[in-house]
């Protein structure tokens, strides 16, 4: 995560108060320490995982050590890990957001394993709070839900998709756009840095890889950097790749 002096962290937080990742199958959590007992590390199987975004106005019971007054909210995950003398078992790690500190929670639990799982979160929420990243919203079919109600069910829920912007600056509401903006050619965009300087972003830097814009062009044009010459050598060019 990006460090700069005065970074307000309030852009930290989850599109949604509650989350539940349905693991597909469940995933090796190697060097794990409950920190509850005198046992050596282990490698348990972490079958689900719960990230709530606490508002600490709106649920004041939540309390974590050292918590400054200006701490407005604690992202907390859960990781749920059964194990064979207690399947009942989760491993809890929580972060609080105070302007521009961030404290964790240093009660129970082993630190190791903790900040892993903190450093696990941050990513979950850079990955969903990406400006490359779109939540679509979808619905269930009318007549499913219909049919549903007349067999006296309860109507299911709707769900987010997770979509690439396929432009930039797109912000249509469903997972593809309607109109895209047009490149005459195909060119190179080097690799940079995005720092964001305004809004809910501010403070963050983002990794921009190499890539090429208007792909489905056969005209290429190679973008070029004079990087240097000595007098006694010819120019030296660089250009990338067709």
């Amino acid at each position: 995560m990006p460090r700069v002096d005065g970074q307000d962290f309030s852009w930290l937080r989850m599109p949604f108060l509650h989350t539940y990742i349905a693991l597909d199958k469940p995933v090796d959590f190697h060097g794990y320490m409950s920190g509850y007992r005198d046992e050596p590390p282990v490698c348990v199987k972490v079958r689900g995982i719960l990230i709530n975004d606490w508002d600490m106005l709106k649920a004041p019971a939540l309390k974590i050590d050292k918590a400054p007054p200006n701490a407005t909210r604690i992202l907390q995950v859960i990781f749920f890990v059964p194990l064979d003398d207690d399947p009942g078992n989760v491993h809890i790690a929580s972060l609080c957001v105070a302007g521009n500190e961030l404290i964790i929670d240093t009660r129970c639990t082993d630190w190791g394993t903790r900040q892993r799982m903190l450093t696990w979160l941050i990513h979950i929420v850079n990955f969903l709070s990406s400006p490359s990243v779109k939540l679509a919203p979808a619905q269930v079919d009318a007549a499913l839900q219909k049919a549903r109600i007349r067999r006296g069910k309860e109507p299911l829920p709707g769900w987010y998709e997770i979509t690439y912007r396929k432009v930039c600056h797109d912000y249509t509401p469903g997972p593809t756009t309607s109109k895209a903006l047009e490149h005459g050619f195909r060119y190179d965009v080097r690799g940079h840095f995005k720092r964001f300087e305004h809004g809910r972003m501010t403070g963050r830097v983002i990794w921009c890889p190499p890539h090429q814009r208007g792909l489905k062009h056969d005209l290429y044009k190679p973008k070029t950097y004079r990087v240097g010459a000595r007098i006694d050598e010819a120019p030296v060019w660089t250009g990338g790749a067709s």
